[in-house]
């Protein structure tokens, strides 16, 4: 019984037999009896048909009950790689790609040999073979290109994703030049391309790619007319619907809206916006659900751009899109993709420092109270709590920032704590009197580490003038231990292990363990380490952030000034 060709090395079956090459027959012999129906997952699209099938289907059966036992059954190519390495996986697809001309004989066939093509220039790329990576792509190109056995569309499409795949192979080894020539031969297509019902996508997916090697390499001029030169193809490609046509507007917007740069281009990003209004209107006209996800696409790429350049107008959009949301429920669906604009147009508004933090904790409470309307309407759904998480990952920062700033001048909110050095309790309300510099810090946080020797002189310089330097940690599961291991401790065990550490690394200054996270919320702590400096009164004076703040000449002058305060005033 003979096995098709495409089917008999398509290259999840070549990776399979590959690691079983290292199970002995002895092992396999002693598995139990095979059956007769393809292993879990086994794609039987790859088989001409079950008859011809059979002989492999039982093969691959007492195959995965040997696998099952040693490494489990590969069901994604990147583990063929995992298992065989780089080059053993080039070695597993070597055979298909010698196979071309009986597999280029049918679509089947031709559809294993490219994805095998796809992977083998992939490979060579993470060898850092790029050149050989670039001659294959080629050589395989041409073939795929004279396999006049094959349909027109057939050869075009497969041909397109090798000839894309050595641009991305130029791109990585800085062939700048060589990837734009690349490209520019699959766009020079365009035509034939367009004739086909299934061209548009792959015909987009190419000019995006254009427009991405032209930004990237800094020809934003350039950039610009592959964008209108694919705006007009797909204008006269009379052929696709307009539904279609305007979908692959639309993707052509969004990508030029990524890759735009206002400060550069201004007069160029000025037209595309006067594009992008115009495509709202028509899609607005079309008013269905391809459509809303559409323009949801297009009203997040703004918000994307104007973030990095005009705060202002960058929450413009926003509310734009929040209005836009809220004028239909369809719009606000769980699994629409209108919402899911929503969110990640908050998170790129949340994540960019032109936005003030106040200003972005009262935009979360806005996409939250859209949340809420959207459980009221659908109920309770995982993909909503999701967004909600997201929201508020994205505003912790600001909520963090608004925190500190709202405590300088106010008395430090009071905590407990447990002393490493002997276990005993405390609270900071004692050290009133004093200028207490708290420092926020944990056991695996470099900076805090080496920033001990800096602390342990502040201390020597000023302790006698009444500052207290207290190091503020926190019973995390991951205490430390000179072996790198981290299990579950007892509190006791977690205050041996910080003595052990404090020991070690000389630390000079008082450590303290607080018994709540809720204190670092409290005192809006982003990250470690963290240094807070309060009055003798009590009072939050001064917030620096980060290892660098910490020993900065700055810092040493706010620790001498409120020094010379003898009662906290300002």
């Amino acid at each position: 019984m003979t096995t098709p060709p495409f089917a008999r090395v398509w290259f999840g079956t070549a990776a399979i037999l590959f690691v079983v090459a290292a199970i002995t027959a002895q092992e396999l012999k002693a598995q139990p009896a095979a059956t007769n129906s393809p292993p879990e997952n086994f794609d039987e699209t790859y088989i001409a048909s079950q008859q011809q099938a059979g002989a492999m289907a039982d093969e691959l059966a007492t195959l995965r009950t040997a696998l099952a036992q040693r490494v489990g059954f590969p069901r994604k190519a990147k583990d063929v790689e995992r298992l065989a390495g780089q080059r053993g996986a080039i070695a597993i697809l070597q055979p298909t790609i010698e196979a071309s001309g009986e597999l280029l004989k049918s679509v089947e066939g031709a559809r294993a040999w490219s994805d095998s093509v796809n992977g083998m220039i992939r490979l060579y790329a993470a060898l850092g073979e790029f050149q050989t990576a670039r001659d294959f792509a080629d050589k395989q190109a041409q073939l795929i290109d004279e396999a006049t056995a094959l349909p027109a569309s057939t050869r075009l499409f497969l041909g397109r994703n090798i000839q894309i795949a050595g641009c991305d192979v130029c791109w990585e080894d800085n062939k700048f030049e060589y990837a734009l020539q690349r490209i520019d031969q699959v766009l020079e297509r365009h035509q034939e391309f367009l004739k086909h019902e299934r061209g548009g996508s792959y015909m987009m997916n190419a000019v995006v790619q254009s427009i991405r090697y032209h930004s990237q390499s800094g020809k934003a001029e350039e950039m610009h007319a592959v964008f209108r030169r694919g705006m007009t193809w797909f204008e006269e490609a009379r052929n696709l619907s307009e539904a279609d046509r305007l979908a692959y507007q639309a993707h052509l917007i969004s990508s030029a809206l990524s890759f735009s740069n206002a400060e550069k281009s201004p007069a160029e990003v000025s037209s595309l916006y006067q594009t992008v209004e115009t495509y709202l209107q028509r899609l607005e006209q079309r008013g269905d659900q391809r459509s809303d996800g559409l323009i949801a696409d297009l009203l997040l790429r703004m918000v994307e751009q104007l973030s990095g350049t005009d705060a202002a107008q960058a929450e413009t959009a926003f509310q734009r899109l929040t209005t836009w949301i809220a004028a239909k429920p369809s719009r606000r669906a769980p699994d629409s993709r209108a919402l899911r604009s929503f969110v990640e147009a908050f998170n790129s508004i949340a994540r960019r420092d032109k936005f003030p933090a106040k200003r972005v904790v009262a935009v979360a409470r806005e996409v939250n109270a859209v949340l809420d309307q959207c459980e009221s309407e659908s109920g309770r759904n995982e993909k909503i709590d999701g967004y909600r998480q997201e929201i508020a990952n994205a505003s912790n920062k600001a909520i963090q920032e608004v925190t500190r700033t709202a405590l300088l001048g106010k008395s430090a909110p009071g905590f407990e704590f447990v002393r490493v050095a002997d276990g005993a309790p405390g609270k900071l309300d004692a050290f009133r009197g004093k200028v207490v510099m708290l420092d926020f810090w944990n056991v695996n946080c470099g900076p805090c580490i080496r920033g001990f020797p800096h602390l342990a002189k502040l201390r020597t310089d000023f302790e006698s003038q009444g500052l207290e330097i207290l190091g503020l940690t926190f019973f995390y599961r991951d205490a430390w231990r000179e072996d790198g291991e981290s299990p579950d401790l007892t509190r006791d065990e977690h205050l041996h292990r910080l003595r052990e550490f404090a020991q070690q690394r000389q630390v000079k200054h008082q450590l303290i363990v607080g018994t709540e996270f809720e204190i670092e919320k409290n005192f809006g702590i982003a990250g470690h380490p963290t240094a807070v400096l309060i009055d003798r009164a009590g009072n939050v004076r001064h917030v620096a952030i980060g290892g660098g703040k910490i020993a900065a000449p700055e810092f040493e002058v706010e620790i001498k000034k409120l020094l010379a305060e003898q009662t906290g005033g300002k």
